[in-house]
């Protein structure tokens, strides 16, 4: 808007410094023909005057407009470089914010990951250590690698009971087959418990 006052302005300035060159010209052509009568000439000074006044003013208006339009220029420049900062500062925020989301979604995978492997843990403690297995309430709270541990000792220590009646039931003689089919009939017994808890 301001440009185009400029425009409009100057343009009617230069319409005021053509009107004013032509009087001039006129006010020359005056005196070199003959001096007018005083009220002629005092019309024809007063409307030269008149002229002069009215560009004089027209020209302070166009500085003042190109003063303006450059105050106005400089405004949108700084304001430019304002907004440029500002996206710039914008824009590594939300990389910021991505990049933390990012570690949040991944802890959260993290989390539940862990959930479901603790899930099945307990499920398979359950499965081994149940009622059937005489666990007390103190046996469900503790962790299942004590557990499994308590559990392979008290296997090895089976296996190592039935494994000496063995050998101790197996080095006797049988003179009689009498008497021999208790101790043959308790070793089969005892080896297929045995091989029961080998295969837990």
């Amino acid at each position: 808007m301001l440009v185009v006052r400029a425009e409009a302005a100057e343009r009617e300035a230069e319409t005021l410094r053509e009107q004013l060159t032509s009087a001039n010209k006129s006010l020359q052509l005056a005196t070199q023909i003959q001096k007018a009568p005083d009220m002629e000439q005092a019309l024809e000074v007063l409307s030269r005057s008149s002229l002069e006044v009215e560009l004089s003013a027209k020209e302070r208006e166009i500085v003042q407009l190109v003063e303006d339009v450059q105050r106005l220029q400089a405004s949108l420049s700084k304001l430019r470089e304002n907004s440029a900062s500002q996206i710039t500062q914008l824009e590594q925020q939300l990389s910021s914010k991505n990049s933390t989301l990012k570690q949040l979604e991944e802890k959260l995978q993290e989390q539940a990951d862990y959930e479901e492997v603790k899930k099945e843990l307990n499920i398979l403690k359950s499965m081994e250590y149940g009622p059937s297995d005489g666990s007390t309430a103190q046996d469900a709270s503790k962790p299942l690698e004590v557990l499994l541990l308590e559990k392979s000792r008290a296997l090895q220590s089976e296996s190592t009971s039935l494994r000496i009646g063995n050998s101790e039931l197996s080095g006797e003689s049988l003179p009689g087959a009498g008497r021999g089919s208790g101790p043959i009939r308790h070793v089969g017994w005892n080896r297929f418990l045995l091989g029961m808890l080998l295969e837990k």
